[in-house]
């Protein structure tokens, strides 16, 4: 990743290549994933059950509304490889 500084106010952060930002996202999904099976109890574990595939729809429709099919493709892989 590299960090574009564009003015006074704005830093963009702009991938160096698309592997990287593949490799971020699929780190990001596992973890999250991993973190909330071991930081929550059995009442939060099932909200989050229930509440993860409605928001992961909405990111997804976001991401491919953006043109990111990559990123979408890369989110359901790392979620299918979960440990």
């Amino acid at each position: 990743m590299r960090v574009v500084v564009a003015g006074r106010t704005s830093i963009v952060v702009t991938p160096l290549a698309g592997g990287a930002v593949s490799l971020y996202e699929r780190h990001k999904a596992r973890k999250m994933l991993y973190f909330v099976r071991r930081h929550t109890t059995m009442p939060q574990w099932l909200c989050f059950l229930c509440v993860l595939p409605i928001r992961a729809l909405v990111r997804a429709i976001k991401e491919l509304a953006r043109g990111n099919v990559r990123v979408v493709l890369t989110w359901l892989d790392a979620l299918r490889k979960t440990d």
